[in-house]
Formats: C-alpha cells, structure tokens, sequence
C-alpha cells in the first residue's frame, strides 16, 4: 500500500495504527524515499521502532497526539516546522544531530531517553508541560529558542548548548540532574521558580548582557553549583532557597546581584563583583574568601557565618546581621536548618582583609581572628559586635595561688586561642577554651598586643570609650604576659595590674588605699607616736628693755615609753588617723612622731597619694564608660 508514495510527496497517515507488518512497510518507503513534502502522522500509533535517520521533510509535519515505542530522527532534516503536540515517546527518541527549523512539543511525553544533542540550524523548542521521565540530553545544541514552561525533567544535559535568545524554564521540574556546564546564555535566562531538588550544575556557563540570569523563587535541593559562571547582565536570586549548599566560586558578576537567598552553604570565594552589591543571604555558612569587589558591598545576612579570609577590596565592603526574617513581595523567605545558631551573623578570620575598607555591624566577632589583617586601626564597628569574654569569674586547681579571678570585658578570640595554649600552668589556660584553630599556632603575646593596641583606636575614634577601655586592658594585660618584654618593664606592669587593674579597676585602687590607709594607722598607733605630746622649753636671759634677749629653744626627744597594751587608745587612734589623712593629701600633720613614725609617714607620704591618683583615674574612666 505504501509502495506508491514517492520523494517530496505528501502523506497522510492521520490515525493510522502502524503494526509491525506497516512499520516494515514504512520504513523501506523511508528507505527509498530522501523525504516527504507535507506528512501527516497525527494521533498514529506505531507498535515498534521506527528509524528515520538522515531522513527530510520538505513540508510541515504533524505528529501531534503521535505514540511511539523507540523513533530516532537523528540527522533529519525538518525544512518546516514540526509538531510533536502531545505525542508520547515510550522508549528511546533521538533527535540528535537534526536540523530543525521549529518544534513544538509541548504536553509530549518522553518515557525514556530523549537526545537532542548537537542540534542544528538554530531549532526554536517548544517543550511547554513536557514530562521528561528520563535523560533529556541537549548537550552541544544550538537552539534559536526554547520553551520548557512547567515541564518534567528526569535528567537533562544541556552541556555546551547555545540558546541564542532567551529560554525560559519557568516553574521547570529537574526531578533528576541538571546539567547546565558551559551553556551560552547570550540573551539571559529565565529559571523563575524552577525546582531542582537534586543536584544543578552551571559550571562554565555564560549569561550574556541580552538579558537577566533570573532564578528568582526557584528551589534548589542537594547542590546547586555555578562555579566559574559569568553574568554579564543582572543575576536575579531573589527569594530561591536550596537546602544544602549554592556556590558560585570564582564566578564574575558584571552586574547587579538581587537577594534574598536562602541556603544552608553559600560560596562566593575567588568571585568577581564589577558592580555594587547589596546583598541578602541567611545561610549556616557564607563563604567571601578570596573575593574581589572593585565597588562598594553590604551583606545583610543571617545566622551565617561569614569567611573573609584574603578579600581584596576597591571600594567599603559592610557586613551586617539582620534581626527579622527575610521577605520578597511580601513572602517570608524561609531560614535554613541551622539548629540552635542566633541569627546573629558571624565573622570568623580576617588574615589578610584590608580593614580600612572594612565596615561590621552589629555581628558576632567572639570566635573571629583578626591576626593578620591590615590597618585595624580604621576598621569601623558599628552597633552591637559581640566579643568573646574571660571564663568564670574564679577558676580554682593546684598553684601556689589556688586560684584565678577574672573581670568581665570583651576579649578578642586571639587572646583566647593564646590563653588556651601558651601559659606553662594549667590553672591559667582553665576556662579558656575555644573551638580548634586546626594546624595554625597561636600568635604571641606580643602580636596580640599589638591588635589590641589598634583595635582600641578604632574604638576611640568612634567614640566607643567602653570599648576602647576593654581593649586598652587586653592590651596591657598582653605585654604584662609577653616574656620579650624586659623584667622590670614586666614587674612595672604587674604592679601596675595589681593596684588598679591598668587604672581600669576602681574597686581595686580604692581597696589598696584603704588596706595602706589602715595599716598606716595601726603601726603610727603601735610605733609612731610618741608617749605625750612633747613641749618645747626655751631657756635664756631677759635683758633689759631695748637690749637684744637670746632664747634657746630646746626641742624634745620623742620618745614612746607606754607598755604595748596602753597604746591602743581611741586618742591615739584619732591622732594617727589625721596624721594619715594629710599624708593622702601629701601634706604635713605637724604632730610629732618618734624615728619610727618619721619613717612611716614618710612612706605614706610617698605611696598613698599614689593610690589615691590611681583610684580617681579609675573613677574617672569609669564615669566616662557609664
């Protein structure tokens, strides 16, 4: 029946049921045949594999409603368009290599393999609520355009295709891999809403100027990679979540890069930021390291903690916690699977980062290393940053001193790290515990002094004096540890912390001078006053009126004869107490005293106005921090 038929004619074939016996008899046609003009296959139905390799069609053909077992039409040629409405591929279809101008096959199903590899003459694809049971491949393809709205997608590989205009993946199902790798986008895509609930990989790919990369509430599942990907135009995330991790490693951004974005790893380490970037991202972890920005960036983020390791920055980068929760057109963006972590975001190393161009507010520095960053000194601290803090107030074990009291101040995490290693007796490391560094030793004293030293003049410069106090104490507290130093700078420095805590501690300044004033008190009554308060006798001869007298004034010997238990007089106590008051106020009681209470005065004298200053700058210090 079909022996008739010729090359370019037309055939209609509408509804017919294509046995074994009239696919055999189909496919010598196909075989004699270079091509049919206008053929019409619509709702056929063919029972076995059918083979229309390097085959043409020379007019529109229609294969809509169409079922299939295995079809290849590798190497075909379709001069016109194709439909393809609705047709159901049972097993194995391959359009690999074909040239075809136009194609719809939109609501078609594929049940098993579909290969459209290396496509040809820049095919227009229409794969509207297409189902995709299986591998979708389109690897080395050029298409003109193509659709794939709402459709399911087993497995697709689209590696080295070539989408000259924008394609669009609206709401697209990837059920299986989704492998994008080195893909021309020239005129953008749309991925709005697209679900990938397993892996997608953009590795390579470009996203010309033509248009925007949008992937905007589109939903990531295992691993979302676009790793070495380039956006020459805008790159939409606006509200996408992926529950695991998003990485755009050393991937470049030409332009604008939209938020938010939800995820539980977010990389952006070696990555390339021509434009200003602002940024939202609540994430586990969000990796900058290595990245450069050659315009001004703020990062919005939450619960992530923030790698900023070697970043090379042009322009201020801002790096900032978000309190509430995330929205895009008036949706709540869902936050990660980030267990008991606060929303506090944090920074954790800053080796390498210029700090002048750093900008960190209201994030959590308490586990962050500032070892290794440059011009601390202008970094700007804004709002509420959280610094690690000292152990317990007392820490008890075996020393000669039993024990270790620390005030409360913020410390930085590099001093801890210090403190959990480097002291010889184990009762100073107790309490001072952190999470492991890895293989990098700890900085010495000396270093960490010197980060105090410039963190402390960023606190000052914005006005921060209780901050400032903190970490002129860190400071101080560092170069009284630093064996380099010499032995009496050392020695200076314990006293210095004994006393008054660095001129910091006004309980302890105050407490000194009381223990000083009281001792004073109980040896000038014990040993420095004398038994009676001395006369002086003057001794001489009254000459005649007008006539010049001479008096010898003869000064007694004071001398304290009373039995020890007979000293102890409120008198005497009230007398030594003033003698002790003027000796704070450094000045003179002009009582006498025996040798002894010379002497005692003398060093009152000397020590207590010493105290009495040190207790007034803490005083001082203090008023300004409250």
């Amino acid at each position: 029946m079909l022996n008739g038929i010729n090359t370019g004619e037309a055939v209609d074939f509408r509804g017919v049921v294509f046995t074994a016996e009239l696919i055999r008899e189909l496919q010598e046609t196909i075989t004699r045949c270079s091509a049919f003009g206008e053929s019409l296959f619509t709702n056929c139905q063919f029972l076995g594999p059918l083979d229309f390799t390097r085959f043409g069609f020379q007019g529109p053909c229609w294969f809509d409603g169409a079922s299939f077992d295995t079809v290849n039409f590798a190497h075909s040629q379709f001069h016109e368009s194709a439909c393809f409405l609705g047709a159901t591929f049972g097993s194995t279809a391959v359009f690999s290599n074909a040239g075809i101008g136009a194609a719809d096959l939109s609501r078609a199903k594929f049940k098993g393999p579909a290969h459209f590899n290396n496509l040809q003459r820049g095919p227009s694809l229409n794969f509207e609520d297409c189902i995709f049971s299986d591998l979708a491949d389109f690897v080395s393809s050029r298409l003109v355009s193509a659709t794939f709205e709402n459709a399911q997608l087993e497995s697709a590989r689209f590696g080295r295709a070539t989408f000259e205009s924008q394609p669009t993946f609206r709401r697209t199902q990837f059920t299986g891999l989704a492998n994008f790798e080195k893909v021309s986008f020239p005129a953008g895509a749309n991925f709005r809403y697209a679900q990938f609930p397993k892996d997608c990989l953009f590795t390579g790919s470009v996203f010309g100027a033509g248009g925007s990369a949008v992937f905007a509430g589109a939903q990531f599942g295992n691993t979302a990679g676009f790793n070495n990907v380039t956006f020459n135009g805008e790159a939409l995330f606006s509200a996408a979540t992926c529950m695991g991790s998003i990485s755009f490693k050393s991937s470049h951004f030409s332009d604008l890069l939209h938020g938010p974005l939800s995820a539980k790893y977010v990389n952006l380490g070696y990555a390339h930021f021509e434009r200003a970037v602002r940024f939202e991202v609540t994430a586990k972890n969000l990796g900058l390291s290595r990245a450069n920005f050659s315009a001004a960036a703020a990062f919005n983020v939450r619960f992530a903690t923030v790698y900023l390791t070697d970043v090379h920055l042009r322009s201020p980068l801002t790096i900032a916690s978000y309190q509430g929760q995330f929205k895009f057109n008036d949706l709540q963006l869902p936050d990660p699977e980030v267990g008991e972590l606060s929303p506090l975001g944090k920074v954790t190393e800053l080796a390498g980062v210029d700090a002048a161009l750093l900008v960190l507010n209201d994030v959590d520095l308490s586990q962050c290393s500032f070892t290794g960053a440059y011009h601390l000194d202008q970094v700007t601290l804004e709002g509420e940053c959280r610094f690690a803090t000292p152990p317990a107030r007392v820490q008890w074990g075996l020393s000669a001193l039993p024990f270790r009291w620390w005030t409360r101040r913020k410390t930085l995490s590099d001093e801890v790290y210090w403190r959990s290693i480097c002291p010889k007796k184990e009762l100073d490391k107790k309490g001072w515990t952190m999470p492991s560094q890895g293989e990098t030793a700890p900085p010495s004293a000396q270093n960490v002094a010197a980060i105090y030293r410039q963190l402390r003049k960023a606190f000052e410069d914005g006005a921060n004096e209780p901050g400032a106090a903190d970490f002129y104490y860190g400071e101080m507290e560092m170069r009284r540890r630093n064996k380099a130093s010499s032995r009496s700078e050392r020695g200076l420095l314990h006293a210095y912390w004994a006393l008054s805590g660095f001129g910091l501690r006004a309980s302890r300044a105050i407490t000194w001078l009381l223990i000083a004033m009281t001792a004073t008190i109980f040896l000038m009554t014990g040993w420095g006053l004398p038994s009676q308060p001395a006369r002086q006798t003057a001794t001489g001869i009254v000459s005649a009126p007008g006539r010049e007298t001479t008096l010898v004034i003869e000064v007694p010997r004071y001398n304290l004869n009373l039995p020890f238990e007979r000293r102890w007089t409120p008198n005497r106590f009230e007398r030594s107490g003033r003698v002790v008051v003027n000796s704070v106020v450094f000045r003179s009681s002009g009582q006498g005293l025996t040798p002894i209470g010379v002497w005692i005065e003398m060093i009152s004298r000397f020590t207590e106005p010493i105290l009495l200053g040190l207790a007034i700058l803490a005083i001082r210090g203090r008023i300004k921090r409250s």
